[in-house]
């Protein structure tokens, strides 16, 4: 399972400061090259 111990080690961190500083600015970056 994803969540099991033992993956965890190997799994991808989710940064929540990173995405709070940065997450609306992304979103519009985003959003502007999708609409191209």
């Amino acid at each position: 399972l994803p969540t099991a111990p033992a993956n965890a080690k190997t799994a991808l961190q989710f940064n929540v400061g990173f995405w709070a500083d940065q997450g609306e600015t992304l979103e519009k970056r985003f959003t502007a090259w999708a609409a191209q």
